[in-house]
């Protein structure tokens, strides 16, 4: 910091610019905090204390300066020094900004009346020097409140920083995917080789798994037993086909057999009618004979013998209509019975041969019917066996290494074409879309974090904060195994805090491993600060 008097640091030089000195208090203030931003926020305290000794240097010095220097430099401010002093040229920017007309304008200026006559010289050279008093007084307070307004517009971050409990080492940590082989088989990369910190992408496989020695013993089985009851219910279809059609000609011949037979007992009941009519005349003829024969008898022309013929054909001739009409009976009820599917005769049974054939062909239809339903069912339920014995023969001849989501290579544990094992490590993958941050703690930090409890990271050189939340409080305990960044890169501080931090997964590979500082919002510090500020 040290100085000679007359000389302007640089960074003020710059600060107030070269020229004319019309930089002005808010500029400056301006400039300051640009300056601040731009720089890490873990030297703002050092920062703060340092520029403020140099500008309470650089105000004294030049207060050490003679007020005749000051006022010669004042009135032959120009863009060229005046008197070839070096120490005019680099102090005017400073003391026209630091002027107190500049610096407060709305303070009224004492304006000298004209006087009224001559006075004598050594009347006002003790008014002249009043005056210099009291602007070097005014002077130093507007630069006092300067000082004062730097102080709090620089210190109060940090300062308030200082209050809040934070950690002493913090890293953005991910989540490791272990992809491990589900068979046994020999990968393949169809990308290529993988290399470590690669992009992932969940729409494409990372890697094949081919098993050509896959057990498909079962699957063989049940292929042949389905084809096997194909065979068999083609061979009952076929058999169906044939006695339904043999069946359709046997009710054809039947069909005909039962209209003939029919229409013969028909006619044959016209023709009992007809005989029981003749009979009838018959009966009628015998009986007038009789009568006639039995007067002739009373009056003696007629002998017994012919009277008893006479008896004897009427006799007859009512018996035989007696004869026809249960003949017509007997064949009403034959023709009923014709009608309804049933003969009824002397040279054969309830049916002809050819209906009990095709009652026989039907009998023969409905039980293959049956065993072409009960293998159909059976081809049915082999077919859902041999879906599944396929899909898990499918599963163990091959196999695709997909990604859950997406990531980065951690570490690749394979190559192309090795034999694997069932459940063998393949790749480890840097999940992103679980990042949080791990960070240490002292423990009385430690004791005031709570589950759930509100929290800042900001990562080193970036300006942004990013808001999350405390999800686990792992104390002494280790780092879980789970997170790529153990408990060996963290040395200052045992306790250990983990804190999720939802915007780590909308950067560029989640800000994997960066450092950086976590601020937790305590109820503790929330008071502290509060009573300072008031």
């Amino acid at each position: 910091m040290g100085h000679a008097a007359g000389q302007i640091d640089p960074a003020f030089r710059e600060l107030l610019g070269q020229g004319d000195g019309q930089s002005s208090l808010d500029e400056v203030l301006d400039s300051l905090g640009d300056s601040r931003e731009d720089a890490p926020r873990e030297a703002d305290e050092g920062d703060v204390a340092s520029l403020l000794k140099r500008l309470n240097d650089e105000i004294r010095q030049w207060d050490d300066v003679p007020p005749a220097e000051r006022d010669e430099d004042d009135a032959g401010s120009s863009d060229a020094p005046a008197d070839g002093s070096d120490y005019a040229a680099q102090a005017r920017p400073v003391r026209q900004f630091l002027t107190p007309e500049r610096a407060n304008p709305a303070i009224p200026q004492p304006v000298p009346l004209a006087p009224d006559g001559p006075e004598d010289d050594s009347a006002s050279k003790p008014t002249k020097q009043g005056n210099g008093k009291a602007k070097t007084y005014l002077s130093r307070g507007i630069k006092t409140g300067i000082l004062l307004a730097v102080l709090i517009v620089l210190g109060w971050a940090p300062l308030q920083r200082l209050w809040q409990a934070s950690s002493a080492e913090a890293s953005v940590n991910a989540r490791v995917i272990t992809l491990r082989s589900p068979i046994d088989g020999t990968v393949e990369l169809p990308n290529g080789p993988v290399q470590v910190g690669s992009a992932v992408d969940a729409a494409k496989p990372i890697a094949l798994i081919e098993n050509p020695r896959a057990d498909r013993a079962r699957l063989d089985d049940l292929t042949s037993d389905i084809a096997d009851l194909k065979l068999e219910t083609e061979s009952l279809e076929t058999r169906i086909v044939e006695l339904t059609a043999h069946a359709g000609k046997l009710e054809e011949q039947r069909d005909a057999f039962q209209a003939g037979r029919i229409e013969q007992l028909e006619a044959q009941m016209k023709e009992y009618d007809a005989d029981i009519a003749a009979a009838k005349a018959e009966q009628k003829e015998a009986g007038q004979m009789l009568a006639r024969t039995k007067r002739l008898l009373e009056r003696g022309y007629q002998s017994h013998a012919s009277y008893d013929t006479a008896v004897m054909k009427e006799q007859v001739a009512s018996s035989r209509i007696v004869s026809l009409e249960q003949k017509l009976i007997g064949t009403r009820v034959e023709l009923e019975a014709a009608r309804k599917g049933l003969f009824v005769g002397d040279s054969y049974n309830d049916i002809p041969r050819t209906a009990q054939r095709l009652d026989e062909i039907t009998q023969e239809l409905v039980t293959l019917r049956a065993e072409r339903a009960s293998k159909q069912g059976r081809i049915a339920v082999l077919e859902k066996e041999i879906a599944q014995a396929r899909k898990r023969y499918d599963a163990l001849a091959s196999a695709t290494i997909g990604v859950p989501s997406a990531g980065r290579v951690w570490e690749v544990l394979t190559a192309d074409h090795e034999v694997v094992t069932q459940g063998q490590p393949l790749f480890k993958l840097l999940d992103c879309g679980g990042a949080l941050v791990t960070a240490t703690v002292s423990e009385s930090t430690y004791n005031a974090l709570k589950l759930g409890q509100p929290a800042m990271f900001h990562l080193r050189g970036d300006s942004a904060e990013l808001p999350g939340k405390i999800v686990a409080l792992n104390g002494l305990a280790d780092v879980p195994s789970n997170l790529a960044l153990g408990e060996g890169i963290f040395s200052r501080e045992p306790y250990h805090v983990s804190v999720a931090v939802p915007g780590l997964a909308e950067k560029p590979d989640c800000y994997f491993g960066r450092t950086g500082k976590v601020t937790f919002d305590t109820s503790a510090a929330s008071g502290a600060v509060a009573a300072v500020a008031k």
